[in-house]
C-alpha cells in the first residue's frame, strides 16, 4: 500500500479541510514535510492511526473536534470530524473514510453522535464497491495489518525510546518480531491444545473401578489447577516487572540528566557537616566540658597565667627560699618519722636488716630532716618551682598553638560558610533528585523480590510438570485395559506431539529471524556509522549493545543510539516485507509498505547524518519524512534531493490552525 493523499477535516488542530498529497513515484518515493516542533506533526500521525484503525488516545474522546470550530458551533448543532485517506494497492485505489459526528449539547459540552467507517473502491472487474465497518476493517488488515501499524508510523519520541535499549524498546522489538512471524496464531493453537483439548480428553477417561486410575486422574487435576494459578501469578508478576523495569530506566535517565544536581547536593551535605564539625571544635576550645581532655582556652590560659605570675615573682621567691646553707647530709623527700619507722622495724626500705652502725647514722640524719629542720622541704619546693619556670617556653608554645588553631578553624568556618551559600544558590536553580535515588532503590527492591518470586514459582512448576509427566505415564499404563480409554490416551499423545512440533517450529523461526535481524541491523548501522569497527549485538531477549569488533569494548553515544533505532526500524520493515512477500508470491501479488517518520537529525552529528540520510528513502517503498527546516538544509537535502517527489511546509497560526504549503517538485 502507498498513501496518495490525506484530507483532514476539523480533526484536532486541523480546522476545515486540509488536503495533503504524497509522492507515489517509485523513483522519487520521498515526501518531505518541513515542520517545527508543536506545528501538528503528532496530530498528523494520529490522523492516520485514527482513520485506518480507529485508534486515538485522548483523555476525552469527544474532544477530537477542532477547538476553534467547536467554539463557533451553535448549541444543539453538530459537525463532522473526518479523516479521508486515499491509498493504492495492487493497482486498486481505495478511499478510506472515518467520520465522527460531534454535537454541541445545551450545556456547551461535546458529545459524539455517531461514527462511520467505510472503504470505497473499484475492483479488478470494474465494479464499484463500498465496504463498511467490519468488512472495511478486514480489507485494511489484509493490506496493512493493524498489529504491524506501529512499525509504519514512527514519531520522534518512539524513535528515541527504541534507541535507548529500555524494557519498552525490547518489548517493541519483540512484539514486532512476534507479529511478523504470526506467533500469536501459534500461541493460540498451543493454548487450545494445552488448556482445552487435552483436559477435555482427560476428562473423558473413566476410572471404571480402578482405584489407581481414579487417584491418578484426581492428582492430575490438582496439579493442573496449581499450574494454572502459578502461571496467572507469573504473568502478573512479569507485567509488574516490565513496568518496574521501565520505571527504573526512566529514573536512571532522570538521575543521569541531573547527575550534576546529585553531586552538588552531596557537596552541600558534606560542606554542612564540615561547618558543624568546625563549629563544634571552636566551641570546645572556648567552652570545654568538665570531663574533656582536649586543649582549650580556659585550661591553656590558666596554665599560662600561673606560669607568667610565677616568673614575675621569681626573684622574690629565690631570695626568700635561700637554701644555700642546707646540710649536704639532708635527703630530699624523706622526714624524721620515716627514719623512726626504719629503726623501730629494724628493716630498710630495700628489705635489708639494719645493723647498729646504720642505726647510729640514721639517728644522726634525723636532725637535718623535718620536723627538726624544714630547709629540705623548702629546697624541694624551690626545685619544683624552678622546674615550672623552665617549662615556660612549652607553655608559650601551647598557648600559641591553641590561638593559631582557633583562628585557623574560624577562617575555615567562614570559608565553608561562603561555599555553602554559593552551593545553595546553585541548588535553587536545579531539581532535587535525592528522592529519585530513594524511589529507584525502593523500586529495585520490589523488582528483585518479584523476580525471586517468579524463580520460586518456575521451580515449583518444573517439579509439578515432572510429577504430571509421571502421572500421565501411569494413566497411559492404566488405560491400556479398556479400548475407549486407550483411544482417548492416543489422542492425548497425538496432541502432545503437535505441541512439541509447534514449539520446535517457533524456536526455529525465532532463531532464523533473530539472525536475520542482527544481519539487517548491522547492514544499515555499518553504512550509517562513521566508526566501521563497531557492530550491534542483539541477544535472544532483544537487548542490544554496541561493541568494538576488535577490542570487545562496549559504548553507546547518543548518535549511535539514534542510528541503532533507525537500523532496527529498517530491519523490521524489511523482514516484515520479505515474510509477507513469501505468502503473496503464491498469488503473484506485490507487497508495498509505507513509512512515516519524524526524522531525528537534531541528535546526530555531521558524520552520522551523512551516513543515514541517503539510506532513509530505501527503508520502505514510500517514505514520508518530517524534518525541521534548519536540520534538513545542507547534508540531508543534498543526500536525498534526487528522490524527493513532494515537499511541503507545515505551519500554524496564533489560533493553532495548521496550514500546508507545497514547495514544488524537486
Amino acid at each position: 500500500m502507498k498513501f496518495k493523499s490525506i484530507n483532514i477535516i476539523n480533526f484536532r488542530q486541523f480546522s476545515g479541510e486540509n488536503l495533503l498529497e504524497f509522492s507515489v513515484n517509485d523513483e522519487k518515493n520521498l515526501t518531505i514535510i518541513h515542520a517545527m516542533n508543536g506545528s501538528g506533526k503528532t496530530t498528523l500521525l494520529q490522523a492516520f492511526n485514527w482513520c485506518l484503525y480507529g485508534k486515538m488516545k485522548l483523555p476525552d474522546p469527544d474532544k477530537i473536534i477542532n477547538e476553534t470550530i467547536f467554539q463557533q458551533l451553535e448549541k444543539q448543532s453538530s459537525l463532522p470530524v473526518s479523516v479521508i485517506v486515499v491509498a493504492s494497492h495492487e493497482g486498486i485505489e481505495y478511499t478510506i473514510d472515518r467520520t465522527r459526528r460531534v454535537s454541541k449539547l445545551i450545556d456547551g459540552t461535546a458529545k459524539t453522535f455517531s461514527e462511520t467507517f467505510k472503504i470505497s473502491y473499484i475492483d479488478s472487474q470494474g465494479n464499484s464497491k463500498i465496504e463498511t465497518m467490519e468488512s472495511a476493517e478486514n480489507i485494511i488488515n489484509n493490506i496493512l495489518p493493524e498489529k504491524m501499524s506501529a512499525y509504519f508510523l514512527f514519531d520522534g519520541e518512539r524513535i528515541k525510546n527504541l534507541g535507548e535499549n529500555s524494557a519498552q524498546a525490547r518489548k517493541d522489538i519483540s512484539t514486532g518480531i512476534k507479529n511478523i512471524l504470526n506467533i500469536d496464531v501459534y500461541d493460540s493453537l498451543k493454548v487450545i491444545l494445552e488448556r482445552k483439548l487435552i483436559p477435555l480428553l482427560h476428562s473423558q477417561i473413566k476410572s471404571e473401578g480402578s482405584e489407581k486410575l481414579d487417584t491418578a486422574i484426581n492428582a492430575r487435576s490438582l496439579i493442573l489447577q496449581q499450574l494454572d494459578r502459578n502461571e496467572i501469578t507469573i504473568k502478573q508478576l512479569s507485567k509488574d516487572i516490565d513496568e518496574l523495569s521501565e520505571d527504573i530506566e526512566k529514573l536512571n535517565h532522570q538521575i543521569s540528566l541531573n547527575a550534576d544536581a546529585f553531586e552538588i547536593q552531596e557537596q552541600y551535605k558534606q560542606k554542612n557537616q564540615h561547618f558543624e564539625s568546625l563549629t563544634e571544635d571552636l566551641n570546645d576550645l572556648l567552652y570545654p566540658g568538665k570531663k574533656t581532655s582536649k586543649p582549650s582556652f580556659p585550661k591553656t590560659y590558666t596554665k599560662y597565667t600561673i606560669t607568667k605570675l610565677l616568673s614575675l615573682i621569681k626573684d622574690d621567691v629565690i631570695l626568700n627560699l635561700d637554701t644555700s646553707n642546707i646540710s649536704k647530709e639532708a635527703i630530699a623527700g624523706i622526714n624524721a618519722e620515716a627514719i623512726d619507722t626504719i629503726i623501730e622495724k629494724n628493716l630498710c626500705i630495700c628489705g635489708r636488716k639494719v645493723g647498729q652502725n646504720e642505726k647510729e647514722l640514721l639517728c644522726d640524719l634525723k636532725q637535718y630532716l623535718p620536723p627538726h629542720d624544714h630547709r629540705v622541704l623548702v629546697h624541694g619546693f624551690k626545685e619544683r618551682y624552678l622546674e615550672k619556670l623552665n617549662n615556660i617556653e612549652e607553655v608559650e608554645t601551647e598557648k600559641q598553638q591553641i590561638v593559631d588553631s582557633y583562628f585557623d578553624k574560624e577562617e575555615k568556618k567562614q570559608t565553608t560558610f561562603e561555599e555553602i551559600k554559593s552551593i545553595d544558590r546553585k541548588l535553587t536553580q536545579i531539581t532535587d533528585i535525592s528522592h529519585l535515588h530513594l524511589l529507584k532503590q525502593e523500586k529495585q527492591r520490589t523488582y528483585d523480590d518479584k523476580n525471586k518470586t517468579i524463580g520460586i514459582l518456575e521451580h515449583q512448576n518444573t517439579e509439578l510438570k515432572n510429577k504430571l509427566e509421571k502421572i500421565d505415564n501411569d494413566i497411559s499404563l492404566y488405560t491400556k485395559y479398556t479400548n475407549e480409554n486407550q483411544k482417548h490416551q492416543e489422542s492425548i499423545e497425538y496432541a502432545n506431539d503437535l505441541i512439541k512440533i509447534l514449539d520446535t517450529t517457533i524456536e526455529k523461526k525465532k532463531s532464523d529471524i533473530h539472525k536475520k535481524l542482527n544481519d539487517e541491523v548491522n547492514a544499515v548501522f555499518s553504512s550509517a556509522s562513521h566508526k566501521k569497527s563497531k557492530e550491534v549485538v542483539i541477544d535472544s531477549n532483544y537487548n542490544y549493545k554496541i561493541r568494538d569488533k576488535y577490542t570487545g569494548s562496549e559504548a553507546l553515544s547518543e548518535g549511535e543510539s539514534i542510528i541503532t533505532s533507525l537500523s532496527l526500524i529498517s530491519a523490521i520493515l524489511k523482514i516484515a516485507k520479505e515474510q509477507a512477500q513469501t505468502k503473496k508470491n503464491e498469488l503473484e501479488a506485490t507487497v508495498e509498505y509505507p513509512l512515516i517518520l519524524d526524522a531525528p537529525f537534531a541528535k546526530l552529528d555531521t558524520a552520522h547524518i551523512s551516513g543515514i540520510a541517503p539510506l532513509l528513502p530505501k527503508f520502505a517503498d514510500q517514505v514520508i519524512l518530517f524534518s525541521i527546516d534548519q536540520q534538513f538544509k545542507g547534508i540531508v537535502e543534498e543526500s536525498v534531493k534526487h528522490v524527493i517527489g513532494k515537499q511541503y511546509e507545515m505551519t500554524n497560526d496564533e489560533d493553532k490552525k495548521v496550514f500546508f504549503k507545497e514547495l514544488g517538485e524537486e
